[in-house]
């Protein structure tokens, strides 16, 4: 879930400000090679959406494959410099999200195996990677380096000033939220929480983030029957005053005058005064990290846990991602049985079975191909995804490109694939 409501209210957070195409991700960032950090959680989760009935029956090739497939557009089609980032254990704290995600997302639970299987893939294809203590959120920003790749909130709220929220992985939509763009007389009133964020700090967000709901919320609407007007209200409130006096007890009593009264009868000041010192301290304290030595870090970047053997191996991969134990032989046995050279290969198969030749099965026109399907589909063939000038190929290019080869193809009934 992230945190509700927060990136409306920072800059390139609206959804009027989505971008699509990842190829225009290094013209927006001033680079000439995006350097990527990936939340690999959600690219896992629709992997293995796309192929729920297998996926749900244990069968996890399919959704391998497309993680083969995900790697191949990152590597070919947009030339990226990245890194997986993939969850590890579950934080206890975040148990009432968790149930929550598994009822929004009709059940698909991403467990150690599958996290296993394509962390072998980032290894056999030597993609850089790393598996997080708790949850990959709070690693993804830590790694040296880099920018953010993600679809949740909660980077922003971990210290993050620059993150690339994506939308979409198949349509490639995607925001870049910069919390150090400039403040203007107009940003207070067209960006609040960013206004005050910018003149008294990130526990701004914090409190939004306990105010409004967050992944560590018992409700996913944090305080029940609060709202962004009450929220804006009560700091207005301290506008004229210094800023030392604006603190959780201070903001909680103004803010608790400002909600419904079905609210206040439901929260006291100090049961929301506690809860935005809870938020806060969990965001500031409470997310951990690997650094390079598989030293446990707090967000904060103090180390809470030295390196072990234990830690090296669960970093890389070698103890299950979700319980840092050994595989089970059948859990062994389950990953052994997905073996990365045979996902994606050169192939004697009727080219209708292989992978990127055809038009996917869900699909009957070019048309109705996602871009990363276009590219997967040209790169197959050994054709180009850019321009002879390096321009990155528009949709219609794309479609242009696919439909002529599909169109060789069957007038030719041999075929070296």
């Amino acid at each position: 879930m992230g945190i509700k409501g927060l990136l409306k209210e920072l800059p390139g957070g609206r959804m009027q400000e989505q971008r699509v195409g990842f190829d225009t991700l290094a013209a927006s960032l001033g680079v000439a090679r995006v350097d990527a950090r990936i939340d690999a959680g959600s690219v896992l989760f629709i992997c293995a959406l796309r192929h729920k009935e297998p996926f749900d029956n244990g069968d996890y090739g399919p959704a391998a494959r497309e993680f083969v497939r995900q790697l191949l557009s990152f590597e070919i089609s947009h030339s990226w410099d990245f890194t997986m980032v993939f969850d590890g254990c579950s934080p206890p704290e975040k148990r009432h999200e968790l149930k929550r995600r598994r009822a929004k997302g009709g059940g698909i639970v991403i467990d150690g195996v599958f996290i296993a299987m394509c962390v072998n893939i980032c290894r056999v294809r030597s993609v850089k990677y790393v598996v997080s203590p708790a949850e990959a959120d709070m690693q993804v920003g830590r790694l040296c380096g880099g920018i953010p790749v993600c679809n949740d909130s909660d980077e922003l709220a971990y210290g993050n000033r620059l993150v690339v929220i994506v939308d979409n992985w198949g349509r490639e939509e995607y925001r870049l939220v910069d919390l150090d763009a400039s403040v203007t007389e107009e940003t207070k009133s067209s960006l609040p929480l960013f206004y005050y964020f910018r003149r008294y700090g990130m526990h701004i967000i914090h409190w939004w983030a306990a105010i409004m709901g967050c992944d560590i919320s018992e409700k996913a609407s944090g305080i029940v029957y609060a709202g962004p007007d009450a929220f804006f209200a009560a700091l207005c409130g301290f506008d004229n005053k210094p800023s030392h006096t604006l603190t959780p007890k201070s903001f909680a009593t103004a803010f608790h005058e400002h909600v419904e009264k079905r609210c206040r009868d439901s929260y006291s000041i100090q049961f929301i005064t506690n809860e935005m010192r809870r938020v806060a301290r969990w965001y500031t304290t409470g997310g951990t990290y690997y650094d390079e030595h598989a030293n446990v870090r707090s967000v904060s970047g103090a180390i809470v846990q030295a390196a072990s053997p234990t830690s090296r191996r669960h970093m890389i991969g070698d103890l299950n991602p979700k319980t840092m134990e050994e595989y089970t032989p059948d859990e062994r046995s389950q990953i052994d049985a997905v073996q990365p050279h045979n996902l994606i290969h050169n192939s004697a198969a009727r080219r209708e079975t292989i992978n990127g030749m055809s038009l996917p099965p869900d699909k009957t026109t070019v048309a109705e191909c996602r871009p990363e399907e276009l590219k997967t589909m040209i790169v197959a063939r050994g054709g180009n995804v850019t321009s002879k000038e390096g321009r990155a190929l528009t949709v219609p290019e794309l479609q242009r490109q696919v439909r002529a080869y599909l169109s060789m193809e069957k007038e030719n009934s041999q075929h070296v694939v």
